[in-house]
């Protein structure tokens, strides 16, 4: 709350380059979450940017474990762009807020190549959000399975 009015939306950045994954990891979530209880606002989803150099499985258990209940997604990058300016070998993590926000995760493993049905398998995920006067799709893709536009493609479908 902020006076009288309900925080309706709001968004914040944590960033790390520490080496070790479980550290990286906490200390940009921990950021990111923290700003937004700080502004009054319930976090609703975490978006995570990481570097492919860090011991993945350690970082994705370090990221789930500093994230808590909150939804998170991410991906693997070849740089990373925080509040600081741009970057390499690090973690950022990016998280939404507020009332205003209305979320559902979804995955779709890509099987025999078909990234099509890996789109659609990840988009049905719409289909338990809240409606709300705007509705959007943020779709993360292994940019190295093929053609992304099949994946657009299945999401669409």
């Amino acid at each position: 709350m902020q006076g009288s009015l309900t925080l309706q939306r709001a968004s914040s950045v944590g960033a790390s380059s520490l080496r070790d994954a479980s550290d990286a990891a906490s200390e940009a979530v921990s950021s990111a979450l923290a700003q937004l209880h700080d502004a009054g606002a319930e976090p609703r989803l975490v978006v995570v940017y990481a570097s492919s150099t860090y011991d993945l499985p350690q970082l994705a258990a370090a990221l789930g474990a500093a994230a808590g209940d909150v939804p998170l997604i991410g991906c693997t990058t070849a740089g990373e762009i925080a509040t600081s300016g741009p970057g390499e070998s690090g973690v950022v993590a990016f998280a939404i807020g507020g009332g205003g926000f209305s979320v559902s995760v979804g995955l779709g493993e890509i099987v025999d190549g078909d990234l099509r049905r890996a789109g659609a398998t990840a988009a049905r995920c719409v289909e338990s959000v809240e409606r709300r006067a705007s509705t959007i799709l943020l779709l993360l893709s292994d940019g190295l399975a093929g053609d992304q536009q099949d994946v657009v493609r299945g999401a669409y479908k």
